[in-house]
């Protein structure tokens, strides 16, 4: 009896820590690491981020807007196509440059709770932190 009070309490302990992984789509995911890096630009209010939305990809680098189409998979395969995007001077152009050229190379992606891992084979390209339940204005 003891064996299965404790088999019990065990599952609900697994049970109610178990953190559940935020959607793809429909979530704002905030840059914190490219290519194994962070930087303080991506801490930026309204910088360095990306959404889905079931119809395409948007988001802003440093100060610029990018959008175009994707295509997911359940088998964690993830591409980008048609990407285009508005090209004003603005600070951290290079940086900028460098996350939204992320979006041509990536073939996966990876979530663990609320950090997305989007993936180039193996390796981990950049990692993002997600805000549940965002809505693209149109």
């Amino acid at each position: 009896m003891k064996r299965v009070l404790f088999a019990v309490v065990a599952m609900m302990f697994v049970a109610c820590n178990q953190v559940e992984n935020l959607p793809m789509e429909n979530t704002k995911w905030n840059l914190t690491e490219l290519q194994g890096e962070s930087n303080d630009a991506f801490a930026e209010a309204d910088t360095f981020w990306f959404a889905l939305d079931g119809e395409g990809i948007v988001g802003v680098g440093a100060c610029n807007n990018f959008f175009g189409g994707y295509q997911l998979e359940e088998c964690g395969a993830f591409r980008t196509g048609g990407m285009g995007m508005t090209r004003m001077a603005c600070p951290d152009m290079e940086l900028e440059d460098a996350f939204v050229g992320i979006f041509e190379a990536i073939d996966g992606y990876q979530i663990e709770g609320d950090v997305l891992s989007l993936m180039q084979g193996e390796s981990v390209v950049a990692k993002f932190k997600g805000e549940a339940d965002f809505t693209i204005e149109k």
